[in-house]
């Protein structure tokens, strides 16, 4: 299956409920109205985030983010979600980047059990570099996201454990030998899944 993945920020002047009201109201109806052969379409509507790493100076991210789309070509919902956007280190390969965000992602489990516990699905979604150009009927074509991690949790109460989660891959990520990421470049948002469209199989 290919997915893509695109943050909204709000237009100026347009309040947070104003543009995730639009998005879920009036873009999602346009979109079920052309699905355009999709097979599903997701907004996650964000109710808290954080940009860049504690202390890091060099952040120099908008943090305005609101809301993300997901469009699934040829699930299941939860009660709260989180969106980890990962840019890989600076040189590293694409195959060697996943192959240390898979592993640190083990590790950080093992490491903070609690976060471990809360979790139920996680999903890597890696890019695939011949599918960018798509990006820009989004506008967001000059910004790339090797990796996106999709983290389900049962309720807004337990998605604080991802913290502890993400604690533990910032310590991996400084062994030179398992650093796989940009934490200065890279942003997770706390979000709810507001399915919109969902291809039913045909009997």
């Amino acid at each position: 299956m290919i997915k893509m993945i695109d943050t909204i920020c709000r237009r100026p002047g347009m309040t947070h409920a104003e543009s995730v009201a639009y998005v879920q109201h009036v873009h999602g109806a346009i979109a079920a109205e052309q699905p355009a052969g999709l097979n599903r379409y997701v907004q996650n509507h964000v109710f808290d985030a954080a940009f860049g790493a504690a202390g890091d100076r060099t952040h120099a991210l908008v943090p305005a983010r609101d809301s993300v789309t997901e469009l699934y070509w040829p699930m299941r919902g939860a009660g709260a979600k989180v969106m980890h956007f990962l840019r890989a280190a600076e040189g590293l390969a694409l195959p060697e980047f996943f192959d240390r965000w898979q592993r640190a992602h083990e590790l950080a489990l093992e490491r903070a059990p609690a976060a471990a516990h809360a979790i139920r699905r996680c999903v890597h979604n890696r890019q695939l570099p011949e599918f960018n150009k798509m990006l820009a009927y989004f506008g967001g074509s000059d910004v790339f996201y090797e990796g996106v991690g999709s983290l389900w949790f049962d309720d807004v109460s337990s998605i604080g454990t991802f913290r502890a989660y993400e604690r533990a891959l910032l310590e991996i990520n400084n062994a030179s030998t398992l650093a796989f990421y940009r934490p200065s470049q890279s942003f997770f948002l706390y979000t709810t899944e507001v399915p919109i469209f969902q291809q039913r199989k045909q009997p």
